[in-house]
């Protein structure tokens, strides 16, 4: 497998609380992956961290060389598309038919009979 992004000893604290304690971690291409936790704990923290928009009180994220890394918005445009919000949390760029039919992306239709506006 190989290894996408390392994170080792992740240490993270905001208004003296500590929210992200000795986090260690490795993604593998291919590999899906789930944040479950209640609310203020750290995960967009840690994901912020991941996309290297956010640095670590302490520890080190190693990523592999040329890997590119984007956050979604929480709340994107109901507008756009699946894959224009997704070209434009990497800086507007379009891509290829392969990212942008991988997985988890497409767009959004409303149910078979329902209206449009």
């Amino acid at each position: 497998m190989t290894v996408l992004l390392t994170a080792r000893g992740i240490e993270y604290g905001f208004g003296g609380q500590t929210l992200l304690d000795g986090i260690d971690l490795q993604i593998d291409a291919g590999e899906r992956i789930g944040l479950l936790g209640r609310n203020g704990a750290g995960k967009s923290t840690l994901l912020r961290i991941l996309n290297r928009d956010l640095a670590p009180d302490s520890g080190a994220i190693e990523p592999r060389p040329g890997l590119r890394t984007a956050l979604l918005p929480r709340r994107p445009s109901p507008w756009a598309t699946v894959a224009k919000t997704v070209a434009a949390s990497f800086g507007g760029r379009s891509w290829g038919s392969s990212a942008v039919r991988s997985p988890g992306c497409g767009s959004i239709a409303p149910p078979s009979g329902a209206s449009s506006r």
